[in-house]
């Protein structure tokens, strides 16, 4: 089939069909032919689509399928290249005209940003071959004076290839960020600034990060300003933290604002992900800088406390005594994330700070009322065991009578959370635990093998068993328990 605007836009529409068959002779037509034997009219003709066809859909797929395939490396001519390379510079002036006004005329902002990842890879040839980047540049900043979508489409240029600011002036790039961080105009821009920031700060040199320090309290400004929008505060959220990532060591004005915006985000939104993405850049920037935050009682408190109302969010679910094995669907994601976050700040901060203000509201959550408080209460006892053993160590009589006093409780969930911490403990704490607390341990773990608990309950106090036997240095503490152990055990295997 020979190559022109209207085939071109037939084989497009033929990889969107659900005909199989259709659809792969398209590919092959497109890829193993003209792309390989007539590359300059192909991407010619895909640009010419992207800038002047009224078709939305044809407009975006267009743009999807330059990129892919004008940037794909080919070994044509003995060669490891991209086909754009291949084009002759005429033809490419040709196409970059195309593009540009392409990105200029777009009025959807989905088909927008996939032009901006195609100019985005246009640059990235430019600055591999070591060619001046200066005209493109000029372009995109006039680009950016047209309009808040063509702003926030030139951010995203830039977040996909912050090296073309390398052949700017420190000045430049300072008053470029500044701009976009302190415009109102629009949410969507200013997440895609934030990530931009934070990607050019990632590869920027000390001294290019050292004239952008009085921007980087603008980025968190503009973090602020994204609360409104669940979707954009999410994404500004994420490329902040990529930011502390990098230049932590230069923000330590901002922890405290940046701690309590975490925790109001938490607390203020109801989007599970938002609510996690937020306490995950505290935790980071906590593993980051563990020293900067280990005095603040107060934070560390509320944090804390944060993180028990996340591990507290388990379900209801009358099914879960008949459900063999938990399923990774219908586990809570902030009771999850919640137990891995209290287990990274214990490792980071240590027991010795952690273990005083975490114990005194597990003691309380372990008489409420509510058998969710009970459950996480046992959960964060064994989530934090690893970072505050040496603490705990000298508490030990209390962790375990805190532990074994939920044994007998109502809630199956609950019991099976008591096997669990036991099973922790078992291993965190040998050989001391078992020669200390054998008789009070083992009591509980009969128990509940012996008790009215469903299978999985009495199968987990099986495993902590055995956990607790591995512990064991005198074989003699074991052997006390073989014979009233037997019965129940016999019981389980035959269930």
């Amino acid at each position: 089939m020979d190559l022109t605007k209207d085939s071109l836009i037939a084989a497009v529409e033929a990889i969107c069909s659900t005909d199989n068959a259709r659809r792969e002779f398209a590919e092959k037509e497109l890829e193993e032919n003209w792309l390989q034997k007539q590359t300059p009219l192909l991407l010619t003709l895909f640009a010419e689509l992207i800038a002047t066809s009224t078709d939305d859909k044809i407009r975006s797929i267009c743009a999807v399928f330059f990129r892919r395939l004008a940037f794909k490396i080919t070994t044509a001519k003995k060669l490891s290249v991209s086909y754009w390379s291949l084009v002759p510079p005429q033809e490419q002036g040709q196409i970059k005209t195309f593009v540009f006004n392409a990105f200029l005329n777009e009025k959807i902002p989905n088909v927008q940003h996939k032009i901006a990842d195609s100019i985005a890879e246009i640059v990235r040839s430019i600055l591999l071959r070591e060619e001046n980047s200066l005209e493109i540049w000029t372009a995109l900043m006039q680009l950016a004076n047209v309009s808040a979508v063509h702003r926030a489409g030139v951010f995203r240029i830039v977040s996909n290839v912050p090296e073309i600011l390398s052949q700017q002036n420190p000045q430049a790039i300072k008053d470029f960020f500044s701009q976009g961080l302190m415009a109102r105009d629009s949410i969507d821009c200013l997440t895609i600034c934030i990530r931009a920031f934070a990607t050019f700060m990632d590869s920027a040199k000390k001294s290019e990060r050292k004239a952008l320090l009085s921007v980087i309290p603008l980025s968190f400004q503009a973090l602020t300003q994204t609360t409104s929008s669940t979707k954009h505060l999410q994404e500004a959220i994420e490329g902040f933290t990529e930011l502390l990532l990098s230049c932590h060591k230069i923000m330590k004005d901002l922890y405290p604002s940046v701690a309590s915006f975490c925790l109001s985000a938490v607390e203020g939104v109801e989007d599970d992900d938002i609510k996690i993405t937020a306490m995950e850049m505290l935790i980071t920037l906590v593993e980051l800088t563990p020293a900067s935050f280990k005095k603040d009682q107060a934070l560390l408190s509320k944090m804390i406390m944060t993180l028990l109302v996340m591990i507290s969010q388990v379900e209801d679910n009358d099914d879960w005594p008949e459900e063999e094995e938990e399923d990774s669907e219908d586990v809570d994601p902030l009771h999850e994330y919640g137990l891995n976050a209290l287990s990274r700040i214990a490792c980071s901060l240590s027991g010795k700070v952690i273990v005083g203000l975490l114990f005194p509201p597990l003691q309380n959550m372990v008489k409420s009322a509510n058998w969710k408080e009970r459950f996480a209460a046992l959960m964060a006892i064994s989530y934090s065991t690893e970072g505050c053993s040496m603490e705990l160590q000298k508490n030990l009589t209390d962790v375990v009578q805190l532990t074994v006093s939920l044994v007998n409780d109502p809630h199956q969930r609950v019991r099976f959370a008591v096997a669990h911490a036991i099973g922790m403990l078992s291993d965190d704490f040998a050989p001391l635990l078992q020669d200390k607390y054998h008789q009070i341990i083992m009591q509980a773990l009969i128990t509940l093998l012996q008790g009215d608990s469903c299978i999985k309950v009495k199968s987990h106090a099986a495993a902590a068993i055995v956990n607790f036997a591995e512990g064991c240095e005198d074989d003699a503490t074991m052997k006390t328990y073989l014979d009233v152990l037997f019965v129940p055990v016999m019981n389980l295997l035959n269930s």
